[in-house]
């Protein structure tokens, strides 16, 4: 063997030496470290780390949703039918939707929306109500109201808009 041969060889001796001499020095270090951290600690970290930065609440507008139904139960029970007045039923079964635009639903103070609506008739309206009609669950979601109760709320809805049908 050459000279240059002999120095390849020791050089690359030099270097898996050093190599696994770094690997062992890691393989110490992270090992005196991981015995440095208790498992609570480290497992409630993890968590911390990988947590959603929000969380989606439906809860609170169920509960709202679920105390105006309890709120009609109780009217009708104290009067034995539900109530006619558009305002409380728009209030308890319609806000929710109508009153932020969800799933589509015209919102209260949305004229332009309305007014095509309103060309149907009121008839249709109120039958669009008590059946459903797209995301808009039959009654609003509430089984417990009457259909003059409905016709009541499409009146006070419409009202509140500036318009009325015919």
């Amino acid at each position: 063997m050459s000279h240059g041969d002999d120095v390849f060889i020791r050089n690359l001796v030099l270097v898996i030496v050093a190599l696994v001499a770094f690997m062992f020095f890691a393989i110490i270090l992270a090992q005196f470290l991981h015995s440095k951290v208790e498992p609570a600690q480290a497992s409630a970290a993890v968590e911390q780390r990988i947590s959603a930065v929000g969380k989606v609440n439906l809860k609170k507008e169920a509960s709202s949703m679920a105390a105006g139904a309890t709120q009609m139960a109780n009217a009708a029970a104290s009067t034995g039918a539900a109530p006619a007045d558009g305002a409380t039923v728009y209030q308890t079964a319609c806000f929710a939707c109508h009153g932020t635009g969800a799933a589509g639903a015209p919102k209260l103070d949305d004229k332009s929306a309305w007014t095509e609506r309103v060309k149907q008739g009121l008839d249709t309206l109120v039958a669009s109500a008590v059946n459903g009609k797209n995301a808009m669950p039959p009654k609003g979601g509430n089984m417990s109201l009457s259909e003059d109760a409905i016709r009541a709320s499409v009146e006070y809805m419409l009202a509140e808009t500036g318009l009325s049908a015919n």
